[in-house]
């Protein structure tokens, strides 16, 4: 199963510290080394990148994105 998550951010101005978390659901295993952002691969591990797993749930901080 390929899980994945869009954002349509539309209007005037702009989101500050956007983060994006999802927790695993139950019953599923997330796949290791599989976060990726507009085509980029990203660690796992909380580190100098955007996205981390800590076993229950994916992040990514996505900072200021403007509409």
């Amino acid at each position: 199963m390929t899980y994945s998550i869009a954002a349509n951010v539309t209007g005037s101005g702009s989101l500050a510290d956007l983060v994006i978390t999802d927790p695993v659901p139950v019953g599923s295993q997330y796949q290791i080394g599989t976060i990726s952002l507009q085509a980029a691969i990203l660690t796992d591990a909380a580190d100098a990148d955007v996205g981390d797993y800590n076993g229950t749930r994916v992040r990514v901080a996505l900072g200021n994105v403007p509409a």
